[in-house]
């Protein structure tokens, strides 16, 4: 029943984005957050649904000190529960798709988060390989 509530919000605020909500305000396992919401990103962030994710992030941090480095750093939701967890954990994100970016940047900006830096390779560098063959990707 829960899960389902939770579904109908984010998929409210999803469908509410399309037409004028531009920010949802909410609290994420204990971190009170503002949501940009722009054409549905975002929705995951306004009712946590993996408490098994920040279980094992907590778990994680415990062991080790140090930066955080996020590759693919999407909508936020790692520095989100990082932030949930860890409000002084140096983050680093790297994003390359330009929306997802932007929306991360509106988390930071909302929430004034600190203690972070987010990259935005405009040049970027891909191996693909298996045992057998390697294939260069990006530029030289």
């Amino acid at each position: 029943m829960l899960k389902s509530l939770n579904k109908l919000k984010r998929e409210i605020a999803r469908a509410l984005s399309n037409i004028a909500l531009e920010t949802v305000k909410t609290n994420y396992h204990g971190l009170n957050l503002v949501v940009p919401m722009l054409r549905g990103v975002g929705r995951k962030l306004i009712v946590p649904d993996d408490p098994w994710m920040s279980r094992c992030l907590a778990q994680q941090l415990a062991l080790k000190p140090g930066a955080v480095i996020d590759i693919g750093a999407n909508a936020g939701i790692y520095l989100v529960k990082l932030r949930a967890i860890d409000r002084e954990r140096q983050y680093i994100g790297f994003e390359p798709n330009p929306l997802c970016k932007y929306f991360v940047s509106e988390v930071i900006r909302l929430k004034r988060l600190t203690v972070f830096h987010l990259h935005y390779p405009t040049k970027m560098r891909c191996v693909l390989s298996t045992p057998a063959r390697r294939m260069m990707l990006g530029p030289p």
